[in-house]
């Protein structure tokens, strides 16, 4: 593409030359050449961007949140990634009893790299679009099910997998897929049935890696803890407690210093009991309105695991020389409450027949 003076757009071979802002020269420097080799030239404001492969443990962004890309599916022929539900849909489409959307419009996911202008001193981003939402599932309090909290988004037309720099990391090391010790980059081909694995016992020590997307790339020891009974959940806090709080109470002044602007008093602030007592009820009333705390079925509790915001949709994958296991055998949704250190793993077994993706 070639644009002329007049701004019209023409359709012809050239070289792109990128700056990061036209219409001045830095003192001590020429002007960018109009041909190349008897090819014309086009200078265009901004960065390029040459990675169009994607690996397992990038930062990827939605409209409103931020995660990791866990892992690699194959769906009826298109190639998509998995990663949380939460991370790709706003909070608000999570509080019903059922999801929620606005519109029928696509869904877009981005992936994030440091910029190629991006120094220790400055550390910069770019975002490019790598897919839109193919499937979605967020199912929870219901006893006896497994709940589930996944999204797969279909790699878009001209994003690949990158099978020899497989896995983000901060230190750039390159790992291709020997590195998790499995011969194929899709799920459906590594998928670990936890059930198998754990033999009818209710806990398992095994070495395994994570890819965050904060957290970074981790070896680990952990144990795995499996639910005795279906019936046992555990609870997850979409938002803190305190934080609802503090929303209401934001809330309360708020409304107080509006009123001020019809009065000649100053906005009373009270932390007696009585006021305690309706804060306390009022944050109740949030909470059960915006479903704020969900309960999880059927989940593996992991200890051991790095887990920061935006490391949601970090997958675990099991390299056990000594078990002889090697593959991923679930994806962390959340921090668990009641582990130090330990997520909460949904089993990609359940992941994968949710979505109804043959495990090969």
């Amino acid at each position: 593409m070639y644009k002329s003076k007049d701004c019209k757009r023409i359709k012809r071979s050239c070289v792109e030359l990128f700056c990061r802002g036209k219409g001045f020269i830095p003192v001590n420097e020429n002007h960018f050449p109009k041909f190349i080799n008897n090819v014309e030239t086009d200078v265009l404001e901004g960065e390029p961007a040459l990675a169009t492969r994607l690996r397992v443990g990038e930062k990827v962004n939605s409209k409103c949140m931020s995660g990791t890309l866990g892992g690699f599916l194959k769906v009826f022929g298109d190639v998509t990634f998995l990663t949380c539900a939460h991370v790709v849909i706003h909070e608000d489409n999570l509080s019903g009893t059922r999801l929620t959307f606005q519109s029928n419009e696509p869904v877009y996911m981005d992936y994030v790299r440091p910029s190629p202008t991006s120094t220790d001193a400055q550390n910069s981003e770019i975002s490019l679009r790598c897919g839109k939402l193919r499937y979605i599932e967020f199912r929870t309090d219901r006893p006896g099910e497994t709940s589930i909290d996944a999204a797969l988004i279909k790699l878009q037309k001209g994003i690949d997998i990158d099978m020899e720099d497989f896995i983000a990391n901060i230190r750039n090391q390159q790992h291709n897929l020997q590195f998790h010790g499995i011969i194929s980059p899709f799920l459906n081909d590594n998928c670990i049935d936890s059930d198998k694995m754990f033999h009818g016992i209710s806990f398992r020590q095994f070495d395994n890696v994570t890819f965050g997307a904060t957290s970074g790339l981790s070896s680990n020891i952990s144990t795995m803890h499996m639910p005795e009974e279906k019936e046992e959940g555990i609870h997850v806090d979409r938002e803190p407690i305190m934080v609802t709080y503090k929303k209401v109470v934001e809330s309360e002044n708020q409304a107080s210093s509006n009123s001020c602007l019809f009065s000649s008093g100053p906005p009373i602030f009270s932390n007696n009991a009585h006021l305690q007592e309706t804060r306390l009820k009022k944050v109740d009333k949030q909470r059960t309105l915006r479903r704020l705390s969900r309960c999880m079925y059927n989940q593996i509790s992991v200890t051991q695991i790095p887990f920061q915001p935006g490391d949601s949709g970090t997958c675990i994958y099991v390299r056990d020389n000594s078990l002889n296991v090697f593959g991923c055998i679930g994806m962390a949704i959340a921090n668990h409450p009641d582990l130090a250190g330990g997520v909460i793993v949904t089993p990609m077994k359940d992941i994968l027949k949710t979505f109804h993706v043959d495990i090969h």
